[in-house]
């Protein structure tokens, strides 16, 4: 019985794939798909990437799921390869609109970065729009709105709001409400987690059954902060011998 999923994440050739019944199951690509460059189909990609459509079935002694086919993607966002080289990177497949979260404040919004964010969106034909958190901090609205009038006088959307205060929300929920309509994904794009805001996005990113880790805190303007967060109970193959110790990047 062939049964359909999304892939959800993949570590080490195992993936995590949510069926169209809801449920999570772990599986692998089956051997000669690993071979191919294409589907049987000839227009489907080998390489898997989070948001492709698959069909699963189980393997002949009925233990596991495998991959049995990728099916042709309807989108996908890809960036080029880092350092000159040729080819692209597939972050996400089958992607119907990129929103792209940046603080008001505390940071001062980085518009280059949204620069970068936006003109990936455009490359690969994705819809996009820019949501503007802690309006709070700024006096309101349109004071949070203000940084990113060139945007929308170019076309595109801009919302402000503030999930500290619920403020906004509404304007939020109806772009939710329009992606679960298309059955698409929604992609959420946050350069920072100062003053929690990764943390506060999880009241949006639940709605699509994931959340953001907050493990670390940094600031770029005054202060460095840090949160650790709590190990999982059973760590990663690759370093459940690895001694605890610090990781700190610049940013």
């Amino acid at each position: 019985m062939i049964v359909l999923g999304v892939v959800l994440s993949g570590t080490g050739g195992v993936y995590q794939v949510r069926t169209a019944d809801g449920d999570t199951v772990d599986s692998a690509l089956r051997g000669r798909l690993k071979q191919e460059r294409t589907d049987a189909d000839g227009d489907a990609p080998r390489k898997l990437a989070v948001g492709d459509d698959v069909e699963l079935e189980r393997d002949a002694s009925d233990t596991r799921w495998v991959i049995k086919r990728i099916r042709p993607r309807r989108s996908k966002l890809a960036r080029r390869e880092p350092g000159g080289r040729h080819g692209e990177r597939i972050v996400a497949a089958n992607v119907d609109q990129v929103v792209v979260v940046f603080a008001a404040a505390n940071p001062t919004p980085h518009l280059r970065m949204l620069d970068r964010f936006l003109v990936i969106a455009e490359a690969n034909e994705i819809a996009a729009r820019v949501i503007v958190n802690k309006s709070d901090l700024v006096g309101g609205a349109d004071a949070a709105r203000a940084p990113f009038a060139t945007y929308e006088a170019i076309g595109y959307p801009v919302q402000a709001i503030s999930v500290a205060r619920r403020e906004g929300i509404e304007e939020v929920r109806a772009v939710l409400k329009f992606v679960q309509g298309g059955g698409g994904l929604l992609l959420l794009g946050d350069h920072t987690n100062l003053e929690r805001s990764s943390a506060y996005m999880n009241d949006i990113t639940r709605w699509f059954g994931f959340t953001l880790r907050d493990d670390v805190l940094y600031s770029s303007e005054d202060r460095p902060n840090m949160e650790h967060y709590a190990a999982p109970r059973v760590p990663h193959p690759a370093i459940q011998h690895v001694p605890e110790f610090d990781f700190a990047v610049s940013c």
